[in-house]
């Protein structure tokens, strides 16, 4: 599947980009990126409630444009591919909760 390669691919690389629905591989990259920084945020704060992280609205915004682009089918599709990827896994399901049809 061509969307799980977008991970072995640097960010700059532009094949990905302008392809699929809506062209969702870069929210997918920043999602991830910040995921993996929220991980390493909420380590350093003792793990508060996720409103609380500094990606917390960006990450809320991703969920906003993947909806709006593909429905819960594309955000189940980026949810379970970057989750694959990031270091803490389960930690963005609350962060998209009800975002559409998206439940915790």
């Amino acid at each position: 599947m061509k969307f799980l390669n977008i991970f072995r691919r640097k960010k700059s690389d532009d094949r990905y980009q302008g392809r699929g629905p809506g062209d969702y591989a870069p929210l997918a990259f920043r999602l991830k990126e910040l995921l993996i920084a929220a991980n390493k945020w909420g380590k350093k704060n003792k793990y508060p409630i996720y409103d609380d992280y500094p990606q917390y609205k960006e990450i809320q915004e991703i969920g906003k444009k993947l909806h709006n682009m593909g429905g819960l089918k594309l955000m189940r599709k980026v949810y379970y591919t970057v989750e694959g990827h990031i270091p803490y896994p389960g930690m963005s399901t609350f962060w998209w909760d009800r975002i559409g049809n998206w439940q915790a």
